[in-house]
């Protein structure tokens, strides 16, 4: 494997040089063949790596196929940090990394480590006891385990060609076991449901983590929501709810922001954050968007023309920005004029981790043009947050749940509270306090001063048919 990747290797520098010597020259046959021969050892390279990974698939499967998996659990790992080094070090850094990392696996687990891709090991090991199952002991003893590698493989001072500058890798690690239902009992099963317990470990601050019960389940929904978010769309499933905004003075209702929501076979309401990754990965989100946005459209219209709400009813709703770079603002205009809606009702609202992306101030600029107000959710997780605040254009500053002070006690958070009011103040923004869940948030919410407020303390998201009710109840009085 190592030699034909030096080979490889050594065939697009030497392939790359002659693109360089065409275009000082300019030979323009010569380039072109050159180009076309890069394309192809790219594209050799990756036939390879598949052809390899069907091997060592069909080879673990052989070896596992008639072993009661009930008393082995897998460990997928993962380097995460092998294109940093191959892209400023050494090209060949790689393989020798691979390489050792996969000497000091063998050493622990013999022959039961594989090389599953080109930075990823499959690791099938016994549970010490085999006769006592106990989820809680099982589970803690692949914690343990997985605790050990991550130790002994971060922790070891990797070399290159020189001896004497040494590299450390960067690891995510997951497991996977059969469960008390006795689901996911192959070993084929185990390693997907490894592998997507390590894909759960990289999309949070820990290394590593052991599939639950709660992994499972949600790995179970992953590929029923795979399988059927098509026909979720085909069936006229995808539907928005909507969560009244309320005015924290007059406790009227000024507004709503539409939420995405998937009511699955007519008994299961899904929310959007569950299917998102799923929807991202077969290019459906930005189809899902435009179905919420029209028939929340739809739905303001018919508002309107019932006399539901006033002129200046403002409704939310929450667009990726892929979607907005699909669906330009004239798009968006031509969708609200054909409803009757005024671009100044609509307010758009973009998710805090996506505007550090330099094309959103563009968008955001465009939309604001057009005369729709943008809003944010802040303080999720973007670390520079300040930033954002000071050069992006937005209307509406949404401060996550967990901000809000839950008591009169939390002088700290409240202190904090009236900063952040104080800062969107000067920047000339509006601010809508969500998660407002019991009586003595609403009147610190009141008291603070905000703009907006809205939670389950007021209702839960509703849809389009319990909304006019509520609409017809409350839109012009007073909640108590």
């Amino acid at each position: 494997m190592i030699k034909n990747r030096k080979v490889y290797l050594g065939l697009l520098v030497v392939l790359f040089w002659i693109v360089i010597n065409s275009i000082l020259t300019d030979n323009l046959m010569m380039m072109i063949l050159s180009i076309l021969g890069i394309v192809l050892v790219i594209i050799q390279i990756r036939v390879n790596e598949d052809i390899k990974l069907v091997i060592v698939k069909n080879k673990i499967k052989r070896k596992y196929m008639n072993k009661d998996m009930h008393n082995y659990y897998v460990m997928f790992l993962e380097i995460t940090n092998l294109s940093t080094f191959s892209q400023f070090y050494d090209m060949t850094l790689h393989d020798r990394l691979v390489h050792d990392v996969h000497h000091i696996l063998q050493k622990l687990f013999a022959q039961r480590v594989y090389l599953y891709n080109t930075h990823q090991f499959v690791i099938v090991h016994e549970f010490q006891h085999t006769t006592v199952i106990n989820q809680r002991l099982r589970n803690e003893e692949q914690q343990r385990m997985l605790a050990y590698v991550y130790r002994k493989l971060s922790s070891h001072k990797f070399t290159g060609e020189r001896p004497d500058v040494f590299y450390h890798i960067k690891l995510k690690a997951g497991t996977g076991s059969m469960g008390i239902r006795g689901d996911y009992n192959t070993i084929t099963d185990m390693i997907q449901l490894a592998y997507f317990t390590m894909l759960q470990a990289k999309q949070t601050t820990v290394n590593y983590l052991v599939a639950t019960e709660e992994t499972r389940l949600i790995k179970t929904d992953m590929d029923e929501f795979n399988q059927e978010l098509e026909k979720g769309l085909e069936y006229d499933e995808i539907v928005p709810y909507f969560l009244p905004i309320i005015h924290p003075g007059t406790m009227k209702v000024i507004g709503c922001e539409s939420l995405l929501r998937w009511e699955k076979n007519e008994y299961r309401i899904i929310e959007a954050a569950k299917f998102k990754q799923v929807a991202m990965e077969k290019n459906l989100f930005e189809q899902l968007d435009q179905t919420i946005i029209t028939k929340s459209f739809q739905s303001y219209q018919k508002w309107l023309q019932d006399d539901l709400i006033d002129d200046d009813f403002k409704m939310t709703i929450n667009v990726g920005m892929q979607t907005l770079n699909y669906l330009h603002a004239s798009s968006l205009i031509k969708l609200a004029q054909t409803y009757g809606i005024n671009p100044s009702n609509i307010e758009i609202d973009i998710s805090e981790h996506e505007m550090s992306n330099l094309d959103t101030l563009d968008v955001i600029v465009k939309l604001k043009d057009a005369g729709f107000s943008v809003a944010m959710d802040a303080f999720q997780a973007n670390n520079q947050i300040l930033e954002l605040l000071s050069r992006m254009p937005i209307d509406t500053l949404k401060l996550d749940r967990h901000l809000l002070p839950t008591t009169e006690d939390d002088i700290d958070r409240i202190k904090f509270y009236k900063l952040i009011i104080k800062l969107s103040q000067v920047l000339g923004y509006k601010i809508m306090a969500k998660g407002v869940e019991n009586k003595i948030q609403l009147e610190l919410a009141k008291e603070l001063q905000v703009n907006y407020i809205q939670g389950y303390y007021i209702t839960p998201p509703l849809n389009d048919m319990r909304i006019r009710g509520f609409l017809n109840k409350y839109h012009r009085s007073i909640l108590e």
